[in-house]
C-alpha cells in the first residue's frame, strides 16, 4: 500500500485517488477505532479530522470517534482546528458521506440480520 504524497506541512495528502478513497471508506465503515489502524492510513492530522467529520454522521460512535481524533492529533475536535481541516483537506465531506452512509447502512443491516439468526 503506497501512501499518497503529502502537503508541504505534512498534514494532508496532496490528493485522494479512488483507491485511497475506497480504503478510507472501508476503514470508516469497519467500526475499527484502533489508533494504529487509523495512523497507518495517513497523516495523523488528516486522519483525526476524518474521525471528527465521521462523528457527525448517522449511526456513528461519536464519543469513540472524537476520542480517536484527540488521540491522533490533540485539539483536532475543536471548532477552529476542524474548520482548518475542512478548508485544507482534499477530501470533500459531501462526497465521502455519499460513499460511507450506504456502506454503513448495509453493515448495520448485516449486523442486525446476524443477531436475529443467533436468536
Amino acid at each position: 500500500m503506497q501512501s499518497p504524497g503529502l502537503t508541504s506541512d505534512g498534514y494532508f495528502p496532496v490528493s485522494i485517488d479512488r483507491e485511497y478513497e475506497e480504503r478510507l471508506v472501508q476503514l470508516a465503515v469497519s467500526g475499527d477505532l484502533d489508533p494504529g489502524q487509523w495512523a497507518a492510513m495517513g497523516p495523523s492530522f488528516f486522519m483525526a479530522g476524518l474521525a471528527v467529520m465521521l462523528a457527525s454522521g448517522r449511526n456513528s460512535d461519536r464519543r469513540g470517534l472524537l476520542a480517536l481524533a484527540e488521540y491522533l492529533s490533540p485539539g483536532a475536535s475543536g471548532v477552529t482546528v476542524f474548520n482548518h481541516w475542512l478548508g485544507h483537506s482534499p477530501l470533500r465531506p459531501s462526497r465521502f458521506f455519499s460513499l460511507v452512509e450506504p456502506a454503513s447502512d448495509m453493515r448495520l443491516v448485516e449486523t442486525r440480520g446476524a443477531q436475529r439468526r443467533k436468536r
